[in-house]
């Protein structure tokens, strides 16, 4: 009898460690499967480049203003650009870095837009010819925050200096603070001439509006003329579920 327990002990051990193995080996199965898985691909291109240098109080000035646009499939999360301002051999004349990226979150097939002006590390403004980014972004694993700009206006002021005013409409559905905003400055024809952006310290809840107004300060005043059209975009800081 003892030798038929023992079988028995032997059989229901054996079928348990079979089991067992199974079953890690199913999870192992399953973990090669996702980590074969490729993950989304990033693809945020630049669409629109354009730069312009002159010279300011002795200093060599440049201003550099790109559009970038989501061609993948899955939304993207931008934490920063970095803008390089080369000459025609490439070489790097100046870099800027810009944190406040609007929107932050960028669906697939909409804009991104980035500008910034900067000091040059030459002399001869000719010596620039174009500017380049380089982009630290990821796919988007939340949605993004909708902040719309609304009557949105275009004035040019008797110094020279041009201003962007509207207002700004939290459609989120989220308590939202702190905002960025930047407008992208284009001619009669649609072509891109620079872009602006501010910082707005606000607190909106959802469907509050507020007022802004960019000032085209860092901008040379021949290009401010040319400018017909204007693009607003906003995106907060912070968000809270209501």
């Amino acid at each position: 009898m003892k030798r038929l327990w023992l079988g028995v002990a032997a059989c229901a051990l054996l079928l348990g460690g079979c089991g067992k193995t199974s079953t890690e080996d199913d999870q192992m199965s399953i973990g090669k499967q996702l980590m074969k898985k490729e993950p989304p691909k990033v693809k945020l291109e630049t669409d629109e480049a354009v730069s312009q240098a002159w010279k300011e109080k002795g200093k060599t000035k440049a201003h550099g203003a790109l559009v970038l646009k989501n061609k993948g499939k899955t939304p993207v999360e931008v934490h920063s650009v970095r803008l390089d301002f080369k000459d025609e051999q490439g070489k790097v004349l100046a870099k800027e870095d810009i944190l406040a990226v609007v929107p932050k979150i960028v669906k697939p097939g909409e804009n991104v837009h980035i500008g910034a002006t900067t000091d040059l590390q030459v002399s001869d403004p000719d010596r620039l010819e174009t500017v380049t980014p380089t982009i630290e972004a990821e796919p988007a694993w939340k949605d993004p925050a909708n902040v719309e700009a609304k009557q949105v206006e275009w004035k040019m002021g008797q110094d020279q200096m041009g201003t962007v005013e509207g207002s700004l409409i939290n459609s989120s559905g989220e308590h939202v603070t702190d905002l960025f905003v930047t407008a992208s400055l284009r001619d009669e024809e649609g072509k891109l001439l620079g872009v602006v952006n501010d910082y707005l310290n606000v607190s909106l809840k959802p469907e509050e509006k507020e007022a802004f107004k960019l000032r085209s300060g860092n901008i040379p005043a021949d290009t401010i003329k040319e400018v017909s059209e204007v693009d607003v975009q906003a995106y907060p800081l912070f968000r809270e579920e209501e």
